[in-house]
């Protein structure tokens, strides 16, 4: 499995993908989805060499928002979700990013996801103008979910600080990355076990 950017060619099977689940993410146009893409917004998880989800976010600032998560229904349980976020989570922290916050509709198994994966509920809202469904408010700060070794993408994180700095990254925010690193480090030897993948609600 592999987490990239999505390029242009990847945009039919993103807004083929994203129709098909409707229902789970909320719409967006082509139009709009191709504007994120151009912008590098959008990551793109492969199985060999072939598309199976993605990830749709705004920009990496203090706290960046995921409108869309999916990955294709063949392709689940297979931890292409917790790539796509771990993959997130590794450019943000790098980038100075303190929070990630998304919305999932209510009922959605995707709502235990996030959950597994260190997101705390702030609380629950009425989504969409004329829709309304009721959607899970999701938030996860940064800096004390990389101090928790048992969450699935703190091996992701890490390897990206032994490989050296990335191209245009920043210190991540002050924090406790030396003490995430140590806590890290004494916990390292407990495997990943939750490898759903995941749905939201684009909001």
């Amino acid at each position: 499995m592999s987490v990239t950017p999505a390029k242009l060619a990847d945009l039919p099977y993103i807004v083929n993908l994203s129709r098909r689940h409707a229902e789970e993410l909320g719409f967006l146009t082509r139009s709009a989805m191709e504007a994120y893409l151009t912008r590098g917004r959008v990551a793109i998880a492969r199985e060999n060499g072939d598309p199976c989800g993605y990830f749709l976010t705004g920009g990496l600032s203090r706290h960046v928002r995921i409108f869309q998560a999916c990955v294709q229904l063949d392709a689940r349980g297979l931890a292409h979700g917790i790539g796509l976020l771990s993959e997130l989570i590794t450019r943000a922290a790098h980038a100075g990013t303190q929070q990630i916050s998304l919305h999932c509709r209510d009922g959605l198994a995707s709502n235990g996801f996030w959950t597994a994966c260190g997101f705390s509920s702030s609380g629950l809202l009425l989504g969409g103008s004329a829709r309304r469904k009721i959607v899970h408010t999701w938030n996860l700060q940064i800096s004390a979910a990389l101090a928790l070794p048992s969450l699935p993408y703190a091996r992701h994180f890490f390897a990206s600080l032994r490989a050296g700095p990335q191209e245009g990254a920043r210190p991540p925010a002050s924090c406790s990355l030396q003490g995430a690193s140590t806590c890290w480090h004494q916990g390292a030897s407990r495997p990943p076990t939750f490898q759903p993948a995941a749905a939201t609600h684009a909001g």
